[in-house]
């Protein structure tokens, strides 16, 4: 009990910095790696059967991402335009519904290049 009291008491005393987020991910899908730069990159691997779509920025530059098609069909290209979503430095953007399988997924950064980008695809089930 007094382990439990002194590592408890320890954590408490830990400035905000040092704490991490906690984030749960379902992964059961997989995962993907991706290089980025700011030329537009389809993030290939996702199946047709994803429910869900994590994208994670661990990088220092934003990532935008978007599906290559708007829902009336319509190309879309990532970067500052219409029908993007940016991913900050340090991010989590989950996308999740049936509009997740119907299009392929394109990113591109803000600026850089070989910015690392990791995509987390949970299945449908």
């Amino acid at each position: 009990m007094r382990l439990f009291l002194a590592l408890v008491l320890a954590l408490t005393a830990l400035p905000a910095q040092a704490q991490q987020q906690t984030i749960e991910l379902d992964i059961s899908g997989g995962v993907l790696g991706f290089s980025l730069g700011t030329s537009p990159t389809t993030l290939s691997g996702i199946p047709p059967s994803t429910k869900s779509i994590t994208f994670t920025n661990p990088g220092a530059v934003s990532v935008y991402v978007c599906p290559s098609l708007d829902m009336t069909g319509n190309p879309l290209t990532p970067g500052p335009n219409p029908g993007n979503t940016v991913v900050a430095p340090g991010s989590v953007l989950v996308v999740s519904g049936t509009g997740v399988r119907e299009s392929q997924w394109l990113a591109a950064t803000a600026t850089g290049s070989d910015v690392p980008f990791t995509v987390v695809v949970s299945p449908n089930q």
